[in-house]
This record gives structure tokens, sequence and C-alpha cells, in this order.
């Protein structure tokens, strides 16, 4: 007689998906281009009961690779001066394409984002705002004020800080509004006043799993599946 093979909860317990943008990295010795992430961000959302699956820069149809990953949250990373910044370092055009087709996805099906110091300029020079070269937030840490309320878990109090790049409450577009700011008046937080997408110019990654960064992707995730996805 067959015997069923017995699978338990390892192989049959699904976890949310989330998919995380990664940096560009030249290495000119062997002449590659590689896609890299930083290994605390998986070891981050494990922590939180997530899988998470890198998101590739050198796909032919990164939108169809993502509407069949059935991804509850895209995180934007951090790495990689944005390709449109007048003396910008590390461009990668390849990324630059691959992020905004992607949040071109999230904004057509609901997919919830999360953009991270990078990622927050992206949503910035996605929906038509600006940003400038600033001084005194590289590797530095500084306090939060806050601006907006929100239903998304928001730190407060001293966040870390590693860019070179900064945001005006001025230089905003309309469809952003700002959650907090440095004591300097810069953005540090934002949302979409109609699709849920936020942003953060601090690193969760690299704070030892603060616990109201993980309640902020929590919310994120939750917020995805309310609307059913």
């Amino acid at each position: 007689m067959r015997v069923a093979p017995n699978c338990g909860d390892r192989l049959t317990t699904k976890r949310d998906r989330i998919a995380i943008s990664q940096r560009v990295v030249q290495v000119a010795e062997v002449g590659e281009r590689r896609d890299e992430l930083d290994q605390r961000w998986p070891r981050l959302l494990e922590r939180n009961g997530y899988a998470s699956v890198g998101i590739p820069n050198s796909l032919d149809e990164p939108e169809r690779w993502l509407r069949e990953l059935d991804v509850a949250l895209i995180i934007l990373s951090g790495g990689n001066d944005l390709g449109c910044l007048d003396g910008g370092t590390a461009c990668a055009p390849e990324r630059d394409a691959t992020e905004r087709r992607v949040l071109s996805v999230a904004t057509d099906a609901g997919i919830p984002v999360l953009g991270i110091c990078r990622g927050l300029q992206m949503l910035v020079h996605y929906w038509g705002g600006e940003l400038q070269r600033g001084a005194g937030h590289r590797a530095s840490e500084h306090l939060l004020t806050h601006t907006n309320t929100t239903d998304i878990a928001i730190r407060s109090g001293t966040v870390n800080s590693y860019h070179d790049w900064i945001i005006t409450a001025g230089a905003l577009p309309d469809s952003l509004i700002p959650l907090a700011l440095a004591p300097d008046g810069t953005v540090e937080a934002v949302r979409h006043q109609q699709h849920p997408q936020f942003g953060v110019m601090w690193h969760p990654e690299r704070d030892s799993y603060d616990h109201t960064d993980m309640l902020m992707i929590n919310d994120l995730v939750a917020l995805g599946r309310a609307c059913g996805l």
C-alpha cells in the first residue's frame, strides 16, 4: 500500500511575499553589473514573517514578473543615485527604468509601496517633485518632527541618515503629503494622497529592527490585503 508523505507545515504554510528592489554595482575586474541587496533586509523581513524576493534590474518585462508573484508589498530600497540628478554618483539607468515600471504596476494594481531613502526620492521624482543636494545628512542621526497624521505607523524620535540628496517641503509634488521633517525642515517621510505609497528617508534595516518600523511594514501589508491583494 502506498503511503502519502507527511509534508508538514513547513511545506504547506504560505508567507506573504515582499518584492524589494536592488542596487546595481559595477564589478570592473570581471566586467559584470550585479544586482545586490544588504543581507539585513531579508533577515528583517523574515523576522517579521515575510518572504523576500529581490527585483531584478535586467528584465525585459518587469511588469509581467511582478504580476505573477502576487506580492503583498513592494519596497524600493536604498543605494545608487537617481540618474536624473545633476552630479549623481553610481547611477544605474536600468534600475531607474525598472523602478518606474514597477511603480506604474503598483499604482494600477493598488499594491502598497514603501520607499526607503533613494526609494522615497524615486517616489518624489516619479510624481513630479524635485530633489537637491544637501549637507549634514550623511552618516548622521537626527530627530523627527511629525507634520501630518496617518494610519500607518511612523517612527518618532531619532533616526539614522545616509543620504546626500534632500527634499524640501516646497519641492514635493501636490500628490505627496509630508509626514515628518528633519530639524533643517527637509522631508523625512511622505504618503501619497490617493495610492498606498509611503516613503521614509531613514533605513529600517540598519537600526536593529526598530519595533515601529516593523509595524509600518505590517500596516502596509495589511492595507494591501484589505484591498483584496
